[in-house]
């Protein structure tokens, strides 16, 4: 797996994901992996459904499984399965 470019971001909850999804397509993302703590669920689901909405693989983790092996595969996996550039 290449990495072109990465974008980190730290964001608060109160954060509009409208301004997150603006700010990844401007960098030419193409997905987004939130390490979330103490994010209402409601909030995770608008930032999901803003990815959603832009055309980007979204994935949220506590911070607690950032770490493990099993979220890193899955993470892995995900951005494999993505189609590719043409």
């Amino acid at each position: 797996m290449f990495l072109r470019e990465v974008l980190s971001l730290e964001v608060a909850a109160s954060t509009d994901p409208n301004s997150v999804v603006t700010k990844a397509q401007q960098a030419k993302a193409v997905a987004i992996l939130a390490v979330v703590e103490d994010w209402p669920a409601a909030k995770v689901d608008d930032l999901s459904d803003a990815c959603s909405r832009g055309n980007l693989l979204f994935r949220a983790v506590l911070p607690a499984d950032a770490q493990k092996k099993s979220t890193a595969v899955d993470v892995i996996v995900d951005m494999m399965l993505l189609p590719g550039e043409g």
